[in-house]
């Protein structure tokens, strides 16, 4: 009975102290097809079987993906894994947030796998918005604005890094993060203002999401919204046509009311 006890306590103190379990002979056997096999056929029954292990396969593939030797391909191929077990894989959070702000191809696929973690991958996200990657950013910033839409004001740090981001140097991010504002809902009035003010975004896609973003956060007939707007619809820039479209179409929305 002692030694029963002993054990159970050993057992215990490996799991607290993060030592991962012996794998099973067919979980190594995938994950070796997953992170080091050639064959595309292997590699795809691997990332279709292994998340069906659950909590056995977090360790080793957050470790594979801090590996130098493993390449985007295959580090997308191992974020998409564990990205399959959602918060359950909050375990690889961090060696997932090393990999997006790497910057590199598979900085989508690790932003999606953390930002199917939810609250758990938000950390991560938030502390690679400070990347000098554009690529990092930019999928950092959408997946937060995911996150953003499922959980709402649970998003704890997502504001404050969303409203940093509109004044990113890439048009695509501030949009991001202006759709995330507006999923956070009752914004301040600073943020309020900032939101306004990137209806006249030089990037279209920015000036679109700060339009929707207004109307969605009921600032459409804050004088300043309604200054920009008219501003807007009198440019002839190319550059903001769709802007000006959407404009019109959320006027007539904002009429039918």
């Amino acid at each position: 009975m002692h030694r029963v006890v002993l054990l159970l306590t050993v057992a215990v103190l490996a799991a607290a102290c993060g030592d991962p379990e012996p794998l099973p002979d067919e979980v190594s056997a995938l994950i070796h097809d997953l992170v080091d096999g050639t064959d595309l056929e292997a590699r795809m029954a691997a990332h279709k079987k292994l998340p069906e292990h659950g909590a056995l396969i977090v360790y080793p593939l957050g470790k594979a993906l801090d590996r130098d030797d493993v390449d985007d391909g295959v580090g997308a191929w191992i974020a998409e894994t564990l990205g399959a077990l959602g918060a359950r894989a909050r375990a690889a959070a961090p060696a997932l947030g090393r990999r997006l702000r790497r910057g590199g191809e598979c900085a989508a696929t690790t932003s999606w796998a953390l930002g199917q973690m939810g609250a758990a991958g938000l950390p991560e996200l938030i502390a690679s918005m400070a990347s000098k990657h554009d690529k990092t950013r930019l999928w950092a910033s959408d997946a937060i604005s995911n996150v953003a839409s499922e959980i709402g004001e649970k998003a704890v740090g997502a504001r404050e890094a969303l409203v940093a981001a509109l004044d990113d140097g890439v048009g695509e991010v501030r949009s991001n993060a202006l759709s995330g504002l507006a999923w956070l809902g009752a914004p301040s009035p600073d943020v309020a203002a900032a939101i306004i003010a990137r209806i006249s975004d030089t990037n279209d896609m920015a000036a679109v999401s700060a339009l929707e973003a207004v109307q969605f956060l009921g600032l459409w007939n804050e004088a300043d919204a309604q200054t920009r707007i008219a501003a807007l619809l009198q440019t002839t820039d190319e550059n903001h046509e769709d802007a000006r479209v959407r404009a019109r179409e959320l006027m007539r929305d904002e009429a039918d009311k």
